[in-house]
């Protein structure tokens, strides 16, 4: 028994001396209601902060960690991989917070090399997490070639809406929505100000509590100011609701709608001289009947209020980086090939530029969807074009891309869009007839995704805009498209459509092409890559002779060609459909995805024709 009784006790000791190796005298923070937080070296940075020893930081249980971190010359700390963490910048350092740490873990810090910084101004108003009236946040073009902007969630200032950022002080320089892209040239410093609408005074509406007690629904203006800034909250009531009729007539030009907006109600604003609205991605519902008869209401502004849900999701999301390439080479004579996703995979602006080269153009592959709004996408390429520049539409023979519709029929256009809200603002919504219902339709689905930021992304295009994607197994980025080498239909769309032909459609381009021509800008037509064979059995299905229906296809490609010829004849159609149609072994993953062999020759045709009208740049 003694020796047993001895040998507890040696036990008991030695548990003790361990739990004292643990925990050195006079240390609060190493004790068992305490926490360690240890940074992932990686060469690139310095830490400190309090109760530290190297990287390993002691923290109590549930309460925030604040440390300093201090990068390499030339870097920038982008995020930790720490939920919710907060990161404030200073000149060269970083303040990164750690909210709640419940339990020991590791924490890894990105960091990207410096492509210069953003200096926010609150100008005016108050940043909440610092007292500073200036925050700066690193630049980050290792994905994008221009820069998203902050979405002002922490920015405020009393009785004022912040409506975006702008390159002046007094807003009269470049504007630029919260969370849109602006140009920045890398390695340099660039300062945005905070752009403010002050409210209107509360006794110019009339409202009512709506059931929560805690909100108000505008039900009536009585004001007569050029710019109707609505206050985001009156009578201590949080502003919610823009009820039916609330604005009826109202004369004001441009309307601010605050963040705390959910619903604009139908007909709110009918029969307004409403030029321009600003709004926020936050809004719920909102129709195109909100505003009935309002013929002079052209320009919308979207600011971010939301995260973006759909930068890193597919080929749809690099809608906003075409733009950007476009935007770069605004001032750079050009040839702009717009169309569908058939000239998005069919042509190669690379080959063209290269081809093009002694006369000194750039060639820019602006085609996404043939099923996206053809009238929408033309308003935003026109404010980047130039006279002596080269536009060409190479429409696939659809409602969308002939123009013989002006509904958004695909909400998937917003997926880009998302990423830089401003170029809505370049549409003349007056040609759009549904623009609000998609945006609500495109906010519902929204809803139900996570949360990503504006450095993910999903990379399907070139420098130039072509599609192509990561090899897998070589993680190589690669436009290479094999051909899949059978002669059958692929996705079962092909079409030839001459009825778009005539009427509305036919006006709507030539003023669209007239809209560029006014500029000095050069207007050519040419036609997409077509499965052969998914025509074929699109017009006459499975059986029969199939060299006699293939023949058939052929005819009415060559009857189309000379409507279209005779549609317009003012612009020169470079390549017609009958030599655009392909076996389908030619293609990739579409009736008008051509895989890269073939799409080498179209583009090659492409050229021999567009090279006809282009004249060289002169020597010297």
């Amino acid at each position: 028994m003694k020796i047993r009784h001895i040998i507890t006790c040696v036990i008991s000791v030695l548990v003790l001396m361990l739990f004292s190796a643990c925990s050195p005298e006079g240390s609060d923070y190493r004790k068992s209601e305490t926490v360690k937080v240890t940074f992932v070296d990686n060469g690139l940075y310095r830490v400190s902060g309090e109760n530290a020893d190297g990287n390993t930081f002691f923290v109590k249980t549930g309460e925030d960690l604040t440390v300093t971190v201090e990068p390499l010359d030339g870097w920038f700390l982008r995020k930790s991989d720490y939920s919710d963490s907060r990161i404030l910048y200073g000149d060269h350092s970083a303040k990164l917070t750690l909210p709640g740490v419940s339990r020991s873990q590791r924490v890894r810090l990105d960091f990207i090399e410096s492509a210069g910084v953003i200096g926010y101004d609150a100008n005016g108003g108050d940043f909440l997490r610092t007292e500073e009236n200036i925050i700066l946040e690193p630049c980050d073009l290792s994905h994008h070639i221009r820069q998203n902007t902050n979405i002002g969630r922490d920015l405020v200032r009393d009785g004022y809406t912040l409506i975006g950022w702008n390159t002046s002080p007094d807003g009269s320089g470049e504007h630029i929505g919260l969370g849109s892209r602006v140009s920045v040239n890398a390695g340099e410093n660039t300062v945005l100000y905070a752009e403010w609408a002050e409210w209107l005074d509360g006794k110019d509406f009339v409202y009512l509590t709506a059931e929560d007690g805690e909100s108000a629904h505008i039900v009536g203006y009585s004001g007569d100011a050029e710019t109707v800034c609505v206050p985001a909250e009156l009578g201590g009531l949080t502003v919610t609701e823009i009820r039916s009729d609330a604005f009826v007539r109202c004369d004001a030009e441009a309307v601010i709608l605050p963040d705390t907006v959910r619903t604009v109600a139908p007909f709110a604003f009918r029969e307004c001289g409403l030029k321009e609205l600003y709004l926020y991605d936050n809004i719920e519902m909102i129709g195109d009947e909100s505003f009935a008869d309002c013929p002079n209401f052209e320009t919308l502004h979207i600011n971010a209020a939301e995260a973006p849900k759909w930068t890193d999701y597919d080929r749809h999301s690099n809608l906003a980086d075409k733009y950007d390439i476009l935007i770069k080479y605004r001032d750079h004579k050009k040839v702009v090939v717009f169309g569908g996703s058939g000239s998005y995979f069919s042509i190669d602006t690379k080959l063209m530029t290269e081809e093009l080269s002694d006369r000194g153009y750039v060639v820019i592959n602006m085609a996404i969807n043939a099923h996206f709004n053809a009238y929408m996408q033309f308003e935003m390429i026109e404010p980047y074009m130039n006279a002596g520049d080269v536009l060409i539409h190479i429409a696939e023979t659809g409602r969308a891309q002939m123009m013989a519709e002006t509904r958004t029929s695909d909400i998937r256009i917003w997926h880009g869009l998302e990423s830089n809200f401003d170029l809505v603002s370049d549409i003349d919504v007056r040609g759009v007839d549904n623009i609000f219902a998609t945006f609500t339709s495109f906010n519902i689905t929204r809803a139900t995704r996570r949360d990503k930021s504006y450095s993910d992304y999903v990379r399907n295009i070139d420098e130039l805009g072509n599609w192509g994607y990561v090899d897998e197994k070589t993680g190589e980025f690669t436009t290479y498209k094999k051909e899949r080498e059978t002669n059958t239909p692929f996705t079962y769309e092909a079409v030839i459509e001459p009825d778009y032909l005539s009427g509305t459609a036919v006006m709507r381009r030539k003023a669209v092409y007239k809209k560029f021509e006014n500029k000095g800008v050069r207007v050519f037509l040419s036609n997409a890559a077509l499965n052969l064979d998914g025509l074929a059995y699109e017009l006459f299905g499975n059986g029969g002779d199939e060299e006699e229906k293939l023949q058939k296809c052929r005819d009415r490609a060559r009857d189309f060609d000379k409507l279209n010829a005779r549609t317009f004849p003012e612009y020169d159609i470079l390549v017609g459909i009958e030599d655009c149609l392909y076996d389908g072994g030619r293609f990739f993953n579409s009736d008008y995805h051509l895989g890269s062999p073939a799409a080498e020759e179209h583009t090659a045709r492409l050229i021999g024709e567009l090279t006809r009208y282009l004249p060289r740049a002169k020597a010297g």
